[in-house]
């Protein structure tokens, strides 16, 4: 917060005698929005690389950092989120072993000035469906819905102030996974998504929730 400040212009003459700043954030006015980076995390084969590239200008992205190594493999297919200062990455596919598929319940966290360093783990999921499942936050929190196998239609929230396990909030319509993420200041969306094992048909629902209300199932809208 500033008060009492005096700006003078270029010939000395005063032009602003205060002026009061509070909850003053450089990285953007909201969640996701005003950053100068974007991030990749979670690529497919054994890569655990943290990509960053210029959301300014063009070029190819670089390495800033790792995931924490999953079994046997990495963590691709999963969800990702974020705060005003890091990145979320939750879930994933690290393998089949012998035959059977095992999902990656870790949700780690990384600082948008990671360089070099590795993810922290700060909680796990709680539901079944550990990939191919869909981020979202609000200011405060994040989510997680859907995810595939076993399928799911949980929804997960987990505070991002203090970080921990997520605990399952409700349900979307149907169990899906692959659907899309998006937010506004006062809802959660998910659009779109695969059903439940036989993959078809693909969904063209959109759904949503306030975040005022996230524990109401019938809060839920569909257009």
């Amino acid at each position: 917060e500033l008060k009492g400040e005096s700006l003078y212009d270029s010939n000395d003459n005063l032009t602003l005698t205060s002026i009061t700043v509070k909850n003053l954030n450089v990285e953007g006015t909201a969640i996701g929005n005003g950053k100068t980076h974007g991030y990749i995390a979670g690529k497919a084969t054994t890569d655990t690389a943290i990509d960053k590239y210029s959301l300014a200008s063009d070029g190819n992205a670089t390495d800033v950092g790792d995931l924490l190594p999953v079994r046997t493999g990495t963590t691709y297919s999963a969800a990702g989120l974020s705060s005003f200062n890091r990145g979320y990455v939750a879930g994933g596919y690290p393998g089949s072993p012998n035959g059977t598929v095992v999902n990656d319940k870790l949700l780690q966290q990384f600082p948008w000035s990671i360089s070099g360093e590795t993810a922290t783990s700060v909680g796990v999921l709680n539901n079944e469906g550990g990939h191919v499942l869909c981020g979202t936050m609000s200011k405060s929190h994040g989510y997680f819905s859907g995810g595939s196998p076993p399928h799911t239609d949980d929804i997960m929230k987990f505070p991002l102030a203090s970080n921990g396990n997520t605990s399952i909030i409700a349900q979307m319509s149907q169990n899906r996974y692959q659907h899309s993420p998006g937010v506004s200041d006062t809802h959660s969306f998910m659009a779109g998504g695969t059903q439940a094992i036989t993959g078809l048909p693909k969904y063209k629902l959109i759904e949503s929730f306030p975040f005022a209300a996230d524990t109401t199932i019938n809060n839920f809208f569909f257009f």
